[in-house]
């Protein structure tokens, strides 16, 4: 069996008989009497930002959201008072 390939960012998760990696290829049961490929499966190791203690947890979509939602507020503050200046 040979040593585990290393590829940056992904954890090696096993060799497989078939390039769709359905097949586990089984190294102490398999029987080899010619030329074989296997086909390495990888899985992508989640990256992770340090934690900066300055920083508050504000997810992006809540930055995001907290925009949107201040921009709407400032546009319905704006209408009503262009309202209020039309009924004088």
């Amino acid at each position: 069996e040979p040593d585990d390939p290393v590829k940056a960012g992904f954890s090696f998760a096993g060799w497989f008989a078939d390039e769709a990696l359905q097949s586990p290829w089984d190294f102490d049961d398999a029987t080899v009497s010619g030329d074989v490929t296997l086909f390495a499966k990888w899985t992508p190791i989640p990256v992770t930002e340090p934690e900066d203690p300055d920083t508050p947890d504000i997810p992006v979509t809540g930055v995001i959201g907290s925009a949107a939602g201040m921009l709407a507020a400032a546009a319905a503050v704006l209408l009503l008072l262009g309202q209020r200046r039309v009924r004088r």
